[in-house]
């Protein structure tokens, strides 16, 4: 599936799953998921309702992947994978107050993407995270959402410049949109038609402070083992499944269902 424009893809369904892809994705069930949801040895209420919710989500998952035809062993990785970064506690720290987040600020979940300007795929998670967390969007009261530039490039310091312009959000929402190529010309004439002059721009862009903007994001993304983009994070937690906004969205609900609406917003 191409990411190239956000306006253009959204994630196919598993609706349609012929008799024999409904048969893999029951066997697959059983032998995967169902014993998440087995009563432990030793009681413990807490993880069995974790276990179970992460298993009534994570069949739809499976079910997308077999009417991708994926086979069974990578689907059997791809579940453990997702639990696996679901459920660590190894948090990376993350500076939030820098770059505008999306989202209800009481919202307990908070979702960072680090992105470059110029990446497609990049603007099409954003896109869809931003419209998930507004008001009206699925995790709307579940997650906030912030973008950070991963580069030191002159995309990711026009991004840089519209944060210090008070326009981020409508400047890399904008981006998305765009049916070229990126470059520079294109960062100034989308600058113009929000209101921000060209001149006036390149200036912010040339600026000490944006520059160290762009490279302080960028060293916090390498500290937290980042290379390349988009990287997402869930309450500071790297998050290694599918990036794909459905599956994105899919896992802070899980994350929301498990623990977030009762420890509060992780800050």
């Amino acid at each position: 599936m191409s990411f190239t424009y956000a306006i253009d893809n959204k994630t196919g369904s598993a609706d349609t799953l012929t008799a024999l892809q409904k048969h893999d994705a029951d066997s697959l069930d059983r032998l995967l998921l169902l014993p998440f949801c087995k009563k432990s040895a030793v009681s413990n209420p807490s993880h069995e309702i974790r276990q179970c919710i992460f298993r009534d989500h994570t069949i739809k998952l499976v079910e997308w992947l077999v009417a991708k035809h994926t086979d069974a062993k990578s689907i059997a990785d791809e579940v453990q994978k997702r639990y696996d970064c679901l459920f660590t506690n190894d948090k990376m720290a993350i500076d939030t107050t820098v770059f505008p987040i999306a989202g209800a600020k009481t919202a307990p979940l908070l979702i960072v993407a680090y992105v470059s300007a110029t990446c497609p795929l990049c603007h099409y998670i954003s896109r869809e995270l931003f419209i998930a967390v507004s008001q009206g969007g699925a995790l709307f009261g579940k997650a906030r959402f912030m973008a950070k530039p991963f580069g030191v490039t002159p995309g990711n310091l026009s991004l840089c410049a519209a944060n210090t312009m008070g326009k981020f959000w409508d400047y890399f929402l904008a981006l998305s949109y765009v049916k070229e190529r990126v470059d520079p010309d294109l960062f100034f004439h989308i600058a113009d038609s929000l209101g921000m002059k060209k001149t006036h721009l390149k200036e912010v862009m040339d600026s000490r402070k944006t520059i160290d903007m762009a490279q302080k994001s960028t060293d916090e993304a390498q500290k937290n083992t980042v290379t390349v983009t988009p990287c997402i994070f869930i309450n500071a937690v790297r998050y290694r499944s599918y990036k794909d906004p459905r599956w994105i969205i899919d896992a802070a609900e899980i994350k929301y269902e498990t623990s977030a609406k009762s420890l509060g917003a992780s800050r």
